[in-house]
């Protein structure tokens, strides 16, 4: 976990030299292949690793969204979305809602809440790898004003980020793991803008 943490740290810091407004991780970018339980290495919104997160965003002047392993104040095991503030405060918070078969097995609970959260630049919601599988849950987030979807996601799909940007008229930012190529910004009208493999 620290590894990883250091290393979007690193990523963090190269970004931040084109003065982005907002950076978007991957899905579960902490614990990302790390072998140990998930309730292991879960975090809480007020954890070191958080902190350090909003730090960077303070610092920098931009937005950073991600996702992470949460331990919530119930108890329970989640897929958290959460975007912090370019001064460095939480301005929203998302529990994945479409849970896989082997979320489910590691003891993760599904959120049943779709909420949009105002920035300077527009309206934001998240929508965590599985999904955006589901058209409704994109539909949704548009009704509820949406104007970019936040996407960081283990799996992808290029037709299905196309559809779901173009049936909703939104702009999906997908941070992926394993593609520089998967991670890409895709156009209201279903075109791809900018994919990560165009910035070495």
């Amino acid at each position: 976990c620290e590894m990883n943490l250091d290393e979007t740290v690193k990523v963090i810091n190269e970004a931040v030299k084109e003065s982005p407004d907002i950076i978007v991780l991957t899905e579960t970018f902490y614990n990302r292949r790390v072998m140990e339980d998930v309730k292991e290495n879960a975090l809480t919104s007020d954890s070191e690793p958080i902190d350090s997160l909003r730090e960077l965003a303070k610092s920098n002047n931009c937005y950073i969204a991600f996702s992470f392993a949460l331990t919530d104040e119930n108890g329970y095991l989640r897929n958290a979305g959460i975007l912090i503030g370019r001064n460095g405060e939480i301005v929203g918070k998302y529990h994945k809602c479409h849970l896989t078969l082997s979320e489910c097995e590691k003891g993760l609970v599904r959120g049943d809440e779709i909420s949009v959260f105002d920035t300077d630049f527009g309206k934001v919601g998240f929508a965590i790898c599985w999904d955006l599988f589901f058209p409704e849950h994109v539909r949704a987030l548009r009704k509820k004003g949406a104007e970019v979807i936040i996407n960081p996601t283990a799996g992808f799909s290029e037709s299905r980020t196309c559809e779901r940007a173009q049936e909703n008229g939104v702009y999906i930012v997908t941070s992926a793991v394993d593609s520089r190529e998967m991670t890409r910004i895709t156009s209201p009208l279903g075109e791809v803008l900018a994919t990560a493999e165009e910035k070495q």
